[in-house]
């Protein structure tokens, strides 16, 4: 390996993919700020519009004329207000491709659907972007493009319900108004802005793309991330916008988390928020998963053998508690019947707290979690003994066990 001064090392990593990982090995490169290639073509599969596509780095209209004031010295952009007009044109291109202009001195304008006809557009944002996307709602800026809306982790309030509105919140976001005949709000209890089911995904972009090979997990390191089964609902969700567009009806009106009259959210014993859309890892709960905590992340904590079993004292009590959850939930209309299956598939593997010995939170009751569970635990071993560590899921996240006998160390 040569030096190379003013350069930058990019390690070598592992990427991963559907097939397996592959290795990428080490290289030079110049600074982030110096390369080249600024924008880079971003493909994806059949039926996927890309409107709604954000690259990882994005390079500000502000920084290209420092990078090269000559290429670039009449570049302007007037920023977010024109940010509704891009995304207007963008469902424009996707409805009417054949009114795409030419390109790179094509003879005919370019079909984002490649062929496809475009029955229905929904038009969805998440936090930032569902704020963004209510001041879409609100401008008007909807000139029959799209045919509803989705709109999670914030957004709102609406005064403009002409196309149906899907919304669906964590336990955190302030109370909405009530249902219309073109509005439904769906609130999850036990649930954070960004809990590890969407996490997982994004550190898995950056292990990718962005970090080199073993770099600890920052967000994990720093708070117990919520454990919430986000992805149950935002599927149940999704089928309902489908039903809408197969019936023209929205669907049941979801019950609400209920709140004091503080407007504050009443919680169990347990600490575990009331009302709302309860899936099975909140209805027949393990751990104490919650909204507050950490900012954005929320906070999971595993409970002790001892008071998992005082509320179920066997494995079997615990697998019909999620059964019966996960059936009230299906008939409910918030959980697809093959997440349900999942559900109970997981509550059947979960069998620590009734066969192993202590568990992580027993050795750390207030839960900081490092992100390195297994190394906490052999640390805090007596000397000479060895006691292997292992991840059990649960419903709400994994907890992280020792066995009930010691092992001599080899």
């Amino acid at each position: 390996m040569v030096n190379q001064p003013d350069w930058v090392w990019c390690p070598a990593s592992y990427t991963w993919t559907p097939s397996g990982c592959l290795y990428n090995d080490g290289y030079w490169d110049h600074p982030l700020d110096q390369r080249g290639l600024l924008f880079a073509p971003v493909r994806f599969g059949p039926g996927w519009g890309g409107g709604g596509y954000t690259p990882v780095y994005v390079v500000g209209a502000d920084f290209l004329p420092g990078w090269d004031p000559e290429r670039y010295a009449g570049i302007t952009h007037p920023g977010d207000e024109f940010s509704f007009d891009i995304f207007s044109q963008a469902m424009q291109a996707l409805r009417h491709p054949s009114e795409n202009r030419a390109v790179l001195g094509g003879v005919t304008g370019i079909d984002p659907m490649r062929g496809m006809t475009v029955k229905h557009l929904v038009a969805n944002g998440a936090s930032q972007s569902a704020s963004k996307l209510t001041e879409f709602v609100n401008g008007g800026y909807n000139r029959g493009e799209v045919d509803a809306y989705v709109i999670t982790r914030g957004g709102g309030p609406f005064n403009d319900f002409s196309t149906p509105i899907f919304q669906d919140n964590e336990e955190t976001q302030a109370a909405r108004p009530p249902d219309n005949a073109h509005y439904r709000v769906w609130e999850e209890a036990g649930m954070a802005h960004a809990p590890y089911a969407w996490y997982s995904y994004v550190w898995a972009m950056y292990q990718r793309d962005l970090v080199p090979s073993g770099t600890p997990n920052p967000v994990n390191t720093a708070c117990a991330i919520n454990r919430g089964q986000v992805d149950y609902t935002a599927r149940a969700l999704s089928k309902w916008v489908a039903h809408y567009f197969e019936t023209g009806s929205m669907g049941p009106s979801m019950p609400r988390l209920l709140r004091n009259s503080e407007g504050k959210l009443v919680r169990d014993s347990n600490g575990l928020a009331e009302g709302g859309i309860r899936q099975p890892f909140i209805e027949a709960p393990v751990a104490y998963n919650a909204g507050t905590g950490c900012p954005l992340f929320g906070t999971y904590r595993g409970w002790t053998p001892a008071m998992i079993q005082s509320l179920y004292p066997t494995h079997a009590d615990y697998v019909a508690a999620v059964q019966k959850s996960a059936a009230y939930d299906v008939k409910a209309k918030w959980l697809l019947s093959e997440d349900a299956q999942a559900a109970v598939a997981k509550a059947e593997a979960f069998t620590a707290p009734w066969t192993l010995g202590s568990c992580y939170e027993t050795s750390n009751p207030t839960g900081e979690e490092s992100g390195f569970l297994g190394t906490y635990l052999i640390r805090r071993l007596p000397a000479g003994a060895y006691v292997a560590s292992v991840y059990r899921e649960a419903q709400g996240g994994w907890i992280a066990c020792i066995g009930a006998q010691p092992l001599t160390a080899p």
